[in-house]
C-alpha cells in the first residue's frame, strides 16, 4: 500500500498510485509506455494498480435520506471553502432544514479509521467505480427520493459553490463521477411512473436490471439493451450504451422524452418536438447539461429471446458475419486474440415456451465460466506462454443455447472485473479493424489473453452519440482491473482512429476537444445548449472540464 495515506488531487483520477492524478508540469506522474501514433498526451492511460485503499469494515453506504459526507482532503481553492462551509454545521448534526420536504441533505461523520487501516494507508472512499479505477472522496453526496430533492440538491450545491456530479452503479471506466466536490446519487429514485401503449416513463435512477421486471409486469420489454444490466437508466443513456443488432439503436435512441433539472433547480421537459435542441444534446450529454429525473422510453410487446452460442473459425466470421447479422436480431462475436476462433452469439425472438434448465445453464454461466475467465487471465499474466494454448482452449469451449425472457437473456454475468476502450466506427470498416489487429498481435508478438468484442449498431440522430448519423461496429478491448492496459488501449486506439472511430464515453480513451469536434459534425451545437443550460458549470468535474476544454 506504501508508506502512508493516499492522496487526492482534487478529485481528479487515480490509477493506483498517490501521484496518478498529476498533469504533466504539477509534480511527479506515474510512468507512462509508449503511445504509438498518438498526436494526445497520455492522459488517462495511465498506469492501473491495485494500491487502491479497501473501504474499512463499518464504513456505512448511502440511506434513504441524502448524506452529507466529509472527504479527508476536501480539495483546493474554492471547492475546499464550500466544503468547509458543509463542514462548519458541526460534525454529525443535520444540516439545518434537511428534515424539511424538498430538502436534499442530511449530514453524518464517517467512522475514525482503526489503527489497523491507518497502517496500511487506508483512506475512507465514498465512490468507486465498478473495475476499481477511480475513486472519489466528495465533500457532499446527496441521495434524494423525489424530484423536488433533486431540485433543492441542485440549488443546495449552486450555492454553498460546489459541484455536482450523479453517480450510479460505477460502470463507466472514465471518470466522470470523480470529484472531490459534491455527488448526487439517484438510487432512491426509480420506479415506472406511467404506462401509456407502449411508452413507458420511468425515474431516472431506475437500473435497467430493476427495469425489465416493471416493464414485463405491464406487458413490455425494451426493445433493446446491452449485456450489462446494473446500469441506472439515466447513466446507460447518458453514455451512450447499446446492445446489438442490425438497424437496432442505443438505449438513448429509445429515448422519446426527457425531464431535466437544469443548473438553476428549474425543470425542462424535452423530446423531438419540445425543445429540439435540448433533446438532441441531452439524451447522450455524461452528465453535463442537468440531472436525468425522468425517461420517456419507446418499449415493444414483452418477449421472449432464443440465445445461440457457438465457436466458429476467425476467417469464416470476418468472411460472413455481416450476412450473418442481417440474418438474426442480435449478433455479436468474441474472439480471443491468440486464437483463430471467435465465439458467436445470436439473439432471436421466439414464441417457444422458456428453458426448464435455466439454473443449470445460469451455474454454467456465471461460475464455471467467470471462473475459468479469471483463472486463465490470471495464469496468463503470471505465465505469459499459456496465453496462447489458454486462448485457443477458450474459443473451443463448446455451444450453448438457452430461452428465456428478453430481460434475463440480454444480460451477461460480468463478476470479472475489467478495464474497457471501445470505438464505433463505421459499419463496413468493421471488420477490416478486426483483421488489422489480427495484423497487429502477428507482427508484435503481443500476449492478450481477454477476448475483443464486436457489436453492429444503428444510426441515430444524437448529436454526442457514437452512432450519429452512421450505423456502426461497436469494438471493444478489455485488461484484467489491475493489469497495466496502456500500451495496448494504444495501439488499438491508433487503429480505431485510423477509421474514423468514435470513443464510447463510459470507456477509455484519450481524444480531447479539438479531435472530438472534428468526429462529431453537431459538436458546437451541443456546447451552445450545454453553456446556455449550465453557463457556470455546475454539472462538470475537471475531467469533462478537460473533454470540452472550458
Amino acid at each position: 500500500m506504501g508508506g502512508g495515506p493516499a492522496r487526492h488531487h482534487r478529485g481528479r483520477r487515480r490509477h493506483g498510485r498517490p501521484d496518478a492524478g498529476r498533469r504533466p508540469g504539477r509534480g511527479p506522474a506515474c510512468g507512462h509506455l509508449p503511445v504509438p501514433a498518438a498526436r494526445h498526451g497520455p492522459g488517462l492511460l495511465c498506469r492501473a494498480g491495485a494500491a487502491d485503499a479497501p473501504r474499512p469494515p463499518g464504513c456505512p453506504g448511502l440511506s434513504d435520506r441524502a448524506l452529507c459526507r466529509r472527504s479527508r482532503d476536501p480539495g483546493r481553492g474554492r471547492r475546499r471553502q464550500a466544503a468547509a462551509a458543509v463542514r462548519a454545521h458541526g460534525r454529525g448534526r443535520p444540516v439545518p432544514g434537511a428534515d424539511r420536504p424538498g430538502r436534499a441533505t442530511d449530514r453524518h461523520r464517517l467512522p475514525a479509521l482503526d489503527p489497523l487501516h491507518q497502517a496500511l494507508g487506508a483512506t475512507v472512499t465514498a465512490w468507486r467505480n465498478w473495475s476499481g479505477l477511480h475513486q472519489a472522496n466528495p465533500a457532499v453526496i446527496f441521495s434524494p427520493v423525489e424530484e423536488t430533492g433533486i431540485v433543492a440538491a441542485v440549488r443546495e450545491a449552486k450555492a454553498r459553490g460546489l459541484t455536482l456530479r450523479v453517480v450510479g452503479s460505477g460502470h463507466s471506466f472514465t471518470p466522470l463521477c470523480v470529484t472531490d466536490s459534491a455527488h448526487i446519487s439517484l438510487a432512491g429514485h426509480s420506479g415506472v411512473v406511467a404506462v401509456e401503449g407502449e411508452q413507458a416513463t420511468v425515474k431516472a435512477g431506475t437500473t435497467i436490471r430493476a427495469l425489465g421486471p416493471l416493464l414485463r409486469e405491464r406487458g413490455l420489454s425494451l426493445a433493446n439493451q446491452g449485456d450489462i444490466d446494473a446500469q441506472a437508466i439515466a447513466g446507460a443513456i447518458g453514455t451512450g450504451t447499446h446492445g446489438t443488432g442490425v438497424g437496432l439503436g442505443s438505449i438513448a435512441s429509445q429515448a422519446t422524452a426527457l425531464r431535466l433539472v437544469t443548473a438553476s433547480g428549474d425543470i425542462v421537459s424535452c423530446s423531438a418536438t419540445v425543445e429540439s435542441d435540448v433533446f438532441n444534446a441531452a439524451r447522450v450529454a455524461m452528465g453535463s447539461m442537468g440531472i436525468l429525473s425522468e425517461v420517456t422510453l419507446a418499449c415493444r410487446p414483452a418477449y421472449t429471446l432464443h440465445e445461440r452460442q457457438r465457436g466458429m473459425a476467425l476467417d469464416e466470421v470476418l468472411a460472413t458475419f455481416p450476412d450473418f447479422a442481417q440474418a438474426h436480431r442480435h449478433a455479436e462475436f468474441f474472439w480471443f486474440p491468440l486464437s483463430q476462433a471467435a465465439v458467436v452469439k445470436t439473439l432471436d425472438p421466439t414464441d417457444a415456451p422458456v428453458s426448464k434448465a435455466l439454473a443449470l445453464h445460469h451455474f454454467k454461466t456465471s461460475v464455471v465460466e467467470n471462473g475459468a475467465l479469471w483463472a486463465f487471465a490470471q495464469a496468463s499474466r503470471l505465465i505469459p506462454a499459456l496465453t496462447g494454448p489458454l486462448a485457443r482452449l477458450s474459443a473451443a469451449a463448446g455451444s450453448s443455447e438457452k430461452i428465456d425472457y428478453a430481460e434475463r437473456t440480454f444480460p451477461s454475468s460480468r463478476s470479472v472485473r475489467f478495464n474497457e476502450m471501445e470505438y464505433a466506427v463505421p459499419a463496413q470498416a468493421g471488420l477490416e479493424c478486426i483483421a488489422e489487429i489480427r495484423a497487429w498481435f502477428q507482427r508484435t508478438g503481443t500476449r492478450i489473453y481477454f477476448p475483443i468484442e464486436f457489436r453492429y449498431v444503428a444510426a441515430d440522430d444524437i448529436w454526442l452519440s457514437p452512432f450519429e448519423g452512421r450505423d456502426c461496429a461497436a469494438i471493444a478491448v478489455h485488461r484484467l482491473a489491475g493489469e497495466d492496459f496502456t500500451a495496448y488501449f494504444a495501439a488499438m486506439e491508433a487503429i480505431f482512429r485510423n477509421h474514423q472511430g468514435r470513443p464510447h464515453w463510459g470507456k477509455l480513451h484519450t481524444l480531447k476537444a479539438a479531435d472530438l469536434a472534428a468526429l462529431y459534425p453537431h459538436w458546437h451545437d451541443f456546447q451552445t445548449v450545454r453553456r446556455r443550460l449550465d453557463p457556470d458549470g455546475l454539472f462538470l468535474n475537471d475531467y469533462l472540464r478537460d473533454l470540452f476544454e472550458e
